[in-house]
């Protein structure tokens, strides 16, 4: 599988440090590399995700992904993706009841937190 250009935003590195995830908007899908050899880097697939991620991060053997479902402004959802690194399936969804932007683990891995943002249209009255 070969490396394509993406517009990847978000990148994170599992614990290892042999796979880096990211998110790609466009596609609305998370994508896997494998850096085994950081000098030719290998395409390792993608998990579709229905909706826009906005951020992903690593906690032990899963990449945490918030996703970004809104319709429109006025009607902000969105929900948080556990995905197992190894596999690139989805473990478990929740939803965040609102639109996210970010998420971060805390250093133990303990807790995660996702930041609710919720978009306005600035140029509606």
């Amino acid at each position: 599988m070969e490396l394509r250009p993406s517009p990847s935003e978000i990148v994170a590195t599992s614990k290892g440090g042999n796979a880096l995830i990211y998110t790609d908007g466009k596609t609305e899908n998370l994508g896997f590399a494998d850096i085994t050899n950081p000098e030719a880097p290998l395409a390792a697939g993608t998990a579709a995700l229905g909706g826009k991620p906005t951020s992903v991060t690593v906690a032990g053997k899963y990449a945490l992904a918030v996703v970004n479902t809104s319709p429109n402004f006025v009607s902000p959802s969105g929900n948080l993706q556990f995905f197992n690194i190894a596999s690139h399936s989805l473990v478990t969804s929740f939803d965040l009841g609102g639109q996210p932007d970010s998420i971060a683990v805390s250093a133990d891995q303990q807790y995660a937190v996702a930041v609710i943002e919720n978009e306005r249209d600035e140029d509606h009255q």
